[in-house]
């Protein structure tokens, strides 16, 4: 093989290196827009008082082995005679931690028995929320930009280099 070939294999498998960061991307951006869409919609939902059925920090096992932990609030509301029973705190979720101190903050805004506020969609009255605040989606759209510059940049760089060093026998 010579060196065109390699340089134009380089460039296509950074390419697709290139490509596969720009569909993360899209993905982490796509998923925190939602999230941030149905926050700035829940700003009009109608509110009904509620009461948390459970409240615990749950630890699981990590992807290193190590546990982490997070909050799990159950709450129950009326609506129109019927009730309901949610247990999504904010939209976009509570990140898992390491430190259980975060998800006890959680379990001690929202102990059992707690007469609570819940804000759920006119629309379909299931879907409530105690928080209304994106989660992580702020995370997610950075992880997202961070992911989208990484998979511009990455071939554009190659692309540079590579330009450079088949120009360089020219010179």
């Amino acid at each position: 093989m010579d060196s065109l070939q390699e340089a134009g294999l380089v460039v296509v498998i950074t390419g697709g290196i290139g490509l596969t960061f720009a569909f993360v991307a899209a993905i982490l951006i796509g998923i925190g827009w939602i999230n941030h869409s149905r926050t700035r919609a829940s700003q009009q939902w109608p509110m009904v008082l509620g009461r948390v059925t459970d409240a615990r920090v749950e630890a699981n096992a990590s992807d290193d082995g190590g546990p982490t932990y997070s909050p799990t609030i159950r709450y129950a509301y009326d609506v129109g005679g019927q009730t309901y029973t949610n247990a999504r705190l904010a939209f976009g979720g509570v990140p898992n931690n390491s430190n259980p101190a975060a998800a006890q903050q959680a379990v001690a805004r929202y102990p059992a028995g707690a007469i609570v506020q819940v804000y759920y969609n006119p629309a379909n009255p299931q879907d409530a929320v105690l928080e209304r605040r994106a989660g992580i989606s702020r995370f997610l759209f950075g992880l997202g930009g961070v992911f989208l510059v990484l998979g511009c940049c990455l071939p554009m760089g190659v692309g540079v280099v590579v330009a450079a060093s088949l120009l360089a026998p020219l010179r």
